[in-house]
Parts: C-alpha cells; sequence; structure tokens
C-alpha cells in the first residue's frame, strides 16, 4: 500500500477532473474528521515501518490478467507478442 496524503492539491484536482464542490467538501470534511488531511502546519505522520522505493529503477510493464507474475517489459512487447502469435 502506498500512503499519498489528502491535501489542497488533491481538492483542486478533484475540482480540476469535474467533482462538483459539494463532493470535494464532503472529501475534505471526511478527511480532516479522520486526522488524514495535510496542511503546511501538520506534523509528520509516524509510520510503523518506512519503505523508500526509488521510482528511476521500474521499469514500465504489462502483466496479467490471468497470471500477474508473468510480467512483460513494455520495450519487448512488440516481440513478445510477436513470438506468442
Amino acid at each position: 500500500m502506498g500512503y499519498f496524503p489528502v491535501d489542497h492539491e488533491t481538492l483542486s484536482y478533484l475540482r480540476f477532473i469535474g467533482h462538483t464542490e459539494k463532493h470535494v467538501s464532503l472529501v475534505e470534511a471526511y478527511y480532516k474528521a479522520q486526522g488524514m488531511f495535510v496542511s503546511e502546519n501538520s506534523e509528520d505522520p509516524v509510520y510503523s515501518e518506512i519503505i523508500e522505493l526509488d521510482l528511476s529503477t521500474l521499469v514500465p510493464c504489462l502483466a496479467g490478467p490471468k497470471r500477474p507474475q508473468d510480467q512483460i517489459p513494455i520495450s519487448t512487447m512488440k516481440q513478445s507478442y510477436k513470438e506468442a502469435a
């Protein structure tokens, strides 16, 4: 699971993609009530474990749906398709 905090930028995005102001207000109220809305004044959250991932090391791939473990890198997708056909 990845944790991406809800903040004012999240609310701006919801408006940008067409959600109503009523929906945006509901999202804001819910996350504030849960103590999960962050702002510049929020304290840093405390986690039981933090895992850092260098996104530049990830390779885009296609997988599944029957066997998601059989990943095919996008860079070899065309060749893999030809071999399977």
